[in-house]
């Protein structure tokens, strides 16, 4: 392509000042215009611009306090186009994950974010969307607050979108692929040209990949792709309260409940798991506001925050990863090393000759 965007460029009356991110599908920009600021998406129209008509034509159709919103959208540049530029709200916030490691929040805190990332799903399902790259870093947490907002639409599904899927499974992340969609994709006599029925029990697999490991802070499958397709299909994970002692049973049990093999043993709806998280949340203990990570500044565990005992069959990683598990919270700011005594008197004596410097300057003028 002969443009590109780059910072410093004006498109669409706004004025590019910070690249935000890129993807498989474009990049992102922060952009201004007078006290606006946005997010533009720019997508090649020749390598991904079906993709980028069929998320503009589902951004154009939802409208939720917890999706991004579209301001509107262009093609740039004017004379000769090349992209498809999507005029979305910038949301000042962190991706999920950071948040979450950031912010140490607690279980009533996580529950009550996927609370409402299954309340924006129970919306989206109904309009008949599906997002189908549910995963941590679509899911922005707005600052100063905690309402997450789901963006990042390029992979979704809408009955009046154009269909541009041409493998066997949508555009996704192997982490939170459904046990459902691996096997599809594994079969060794697939029609040539098949593709995979992405449903909401898919999406529902995800959000419960999502939540594993807000509360944990470990995907419940990791490493290799050959394992992983294996892991998922076939090996159950430990419950995040196995893992973690300060996961509630009853969260951790829902959580679970998300991540079965089988679609129809999870939770029917993003209607249900709402439901459900209400009732858990109605019943809550003191212990469900105690961060879920030790912070910084605590060095000793005590008995009862060690990890439980992990079998044989357990991966590395996460043998691992129970011996030491990872801290939240913002880590305490550097100390400043301390001088020698040598190098106090130095800087003692520095400060008193500027002083006399200062004086006898004052005396001469």
């Amino acid at each position: 392509m002969r443009s590109k965007p780059k910072e410093g460029m004006v498109v669409a009356g706004y004025l590019l000042t910070r690249r935000l991110g890129a993807g498989g599908f474009g990049q992102v920009f922060l952009a201004r215009w007078r006290r606006h600021r946005r997010a533009l998406k720019f997508i090649p129209l020749r390598d991904a611009g079906e993709w980028g008509r069929r998320e503009l034509s589902v951004l154009v159709h939802v409208r939720h306090a917890n999706v991004v919103r579209l301001v509107g959208h262009a093609e740039w540049p004017e004379e000769a186009p090349e992209y498809l530029v999507l005029l979305m709200e910038y949301v000042e916030g962190q991706p999920l994950y950071e948040w979450a490691r950031e912010e140490n929040p607690s279980a009533r805190q996580v529950a009550r974010v996927v609370l409402k990332l299954a309340r924006v799903l129970e919306f989206l399902h109904r309009e008949g969307v599906l997002h189908r790259d549910l995963k941590g870093d679509n899911v922005l947490v707005r600052v100063g607050e905690q309402e997450p907002v789901l963006v990042d639409f390029g992979s979704a599904a809408w009955g009046g979108a154009p269909r541009v899927t041409r493998g066997a499974l949508a555009p996704g992340t192997l982490h939170y692929r459904s046990p459902e969609s691996v096997r599809f994709f594994l079969q060794p006599r697939r029609e040539p040209g098949a593709r995979y029925g992405y449903t909401p029990a898919d999406e529902l697999y995800a959000l419960g990949v999502i939540f594993y490991v807000l509360l944990t802070d470990v995907h419940p499958f990791d490493g290799p792709e050959e394992l992983m397709l294996g892991e998922i299909l076939g090996r159950v994970p430990a419950a995040p309260h196995q893992l973690n002692p300060r996961v509630p049973r009853a969260l951790s049990e829902l959580c679970m409940r998300l991540l079965e093999k089988e679609p129809i043993t999870r939770l029917a709806s993003a209607v249900a798991l709402g439901q459900a998280l209400e009732e858990v949340l109605q019943g809550t203990e003191a212990t469900w506001d105690m961060p879920l990570f030790y912070g910084w500044g605590q060095e000793v565990r005590t008995t009862e925050d060690e990890p439980a005992r992990v079998d044989a069959g357990t991966p590395p990683w996460l043998v691992q990863w129970t011996r030491q598990r990872p801290r939240r919270g913002k880590p305490p700011a550097p100390a400043a090393s301390p001088l020698s005594p040598a190098a106090a008197v130095a800087a003692l004596r520095w400060a008193a000759e500027r002083v006399v410097d200062r004086f006898w300057s004052w005396d001469n003028g």
